[in-house]
């Protein structure tokens, strides 16, 4: 069972790129001086916000990507639930195309100043104009009618997904309080917690002890971006999604299994999925993949406007991304960042 993975129907935004290279050698000094030279010709710092992108993958793709791991790494039948941010639309295009997908979505509910990420497998698709609603106007009565609405269905399957990342930087205490929030909103309609596979893993371990004190389980969730498939999966011997969740719903066990790449060093394979989304593929131009938002709040292409090569400030960028996927670069990388964090539970 490969949960929780994106394909090029989700917006994701720029702003991982500071936060995950700030100490990495070379990159990190590379962008601060990119940074000052936006400032310096701009007059303002680069807002982040204002720019996103989208993964390499489209939706047939990401769901081949998945199920091949499961099948030729594990030689076990492959289950794939793709969800992308407030989007349904890859796992319609997956069904459409004769992929057993269910049609899942990662729904976001604000709870300022922080926001959390809830994994909606399973679900009618007819549900995504009210959890939009949901998200714009997130009053808790609001919440759980729309919980309530989604686990009518048996088969569903609601997952908060990685819970204690505080993704904003608003402060660990800060995020934790807020979670005790959504809990006291909506923890009945929780069915599981996730262990991320894009997270660390001393997050990871206190998620497990989390769901031990509430009584939930924990699942795996990959959290795929890029081209490198889900480091965690679970085993199961459900013939179907709906069987699956509606086991995990009635109290059987989850086994979760982490693959060979979860133990690469995080920031190595933050480097990683950045390098994918720079990369062209055969459907597309990584330029064609990313968009900013204009003064007058209209959305652009970068490959609308960038002449080629790259100018400036973008083409010294891709010129340090683009160092650090060389073989020789990755090889010091992986030295330099290698973090030890396993812990026996």
């Amino acid at each position: 069972m490969s949960l929780h993975s994106h394909t090029s129907r989700s917006k994701e935004t720029l702003a991982f790129v500071p936060r995950h290279t700030q100490d990495v050698p070379i990159l990190s000094a590379g962008i601060r001086r990119l940074e000052s030279v936006f400032h310096r010709h701009h007059g303002h710092d680069i807002d982040y916000t204002n720019v996103w992108w989208t993964p390499p993958l489209d939706p047939v793709a990401a769901f081949r990507l998945e199920a091949s791991q499961i099948e030729n790494g594990l030689g076990l039948k492959p289950i794939v639930s793709l969800s992308d941010h407030d989007d349904v639309e890859a796992g319609l295009e997956a069904i459409d195309a004769g992929l057993p997908a269910p049609v899942s979505v990662e729904w976001t509910i604000p709870m300022p100043p922080v926001f959390f990420h809830v994994g909606l497998h399973n679900i009618d698709p007819e549900l995504m104009p009210t959890l939009r609603e949901v998200t714009a106007d997130p009053r808790p009565h609001r919440v759980r009618e729309a919980l309530s609405a989604v686990t009518a269905n048996p088969a569903s399957l609601v997952v908060l997904n990685h819970p204690l990342w505080d993704e904003i930087r608003a402060g660990q205490a800060v995020h934790e309080a807020k979670l005790d929030e959504l809990f006291a909103i909506a923890r009945p309609f929780f069915h599981a917690l996730e262990l991320n596979g894009l997270r660390p893993w001393r997050e990871n371990r206190r998620v497990v002890e989390m769901g031990s004190e509430l009584g939930l389980p924990c699942v795996s969730g990959g959290d795929r971006h890029g081209t490198e498939p889900n480091a965690n999966v679970n085993l199961t011997s459900a013939a179907d999604f709906a069987e699956f969740a509606a086991g995990l719903r009635d109290g059987a066990p989850s086994d979760v299994l982490f693959m060979p790449q979860y133990r690469e060093p995080f920031r190595l394979r933050m480097i990683r999925v950045m390098c994918d989304v720079l990369r062209d593929t055969p459907e597309s131009r990584w330029c064609d993949r990313i968009f900013w938002r204009n003064p007058e709040g209209v959305a652009r292409r970068l490959s609308d406007v960038m002449e080629n090569p790259a100018p400036g400030v973008i083409g010294q960028f891709l010129a340090l991304i683009r160092l650090a996927d060389r073989r020789n670069v990755q090889f010091t990388l992986r030295w330099a960042l290698a973090d030890r964090q396993e812990v026996v539970l």
